[in-house]
């Protein structure tokens, strides 16, 4: 099962996703896939990440399932944090950018 990095951007408090270009992005489609859940955990845990310490905050490795642009988060837990709250439409960020 593929693996991205996902975290919280310190100045909003949005949803962010390591990219491939090794920036932050708040566009799933656009985050950097892994192959094995100890790849992406090794990036998590490298002097890269550490890096944007002033940046993002709860770095961590997550399981999607799909692929590319349709990748899914597979935890209810990370599926809710990917498209905004569950209880108002108006705060949902997959609603927003339909």
């Amino acid at each position: 099962m593929s693996q991205i990095i996902i975290a919280n951007d310190l100045r909003t408090g949005e949803i962010v996703y390591f990219a491939q270009d090794r920036s932050w992005t708040d566009d799933l489609a656009r985050a950097k896939r892994f192959d094995s859940e100890e790849d992406a955990v090794a990036v998590v845990e490298s002097k890269e990440i550490a890096a944007f310490s002033n940046t993002v905050v709860g770095v961590e490795a997550i399981a999607v399932s799909g692929s590319t642009a349709a990748d899914r988060p597979v935890s209810f837990r990370d599926v809710i944090r990917a498209t905004g709250p569950t209880v108002r439409e108006d705060l949902n960020r997959v609603l927003k950018r339909a």
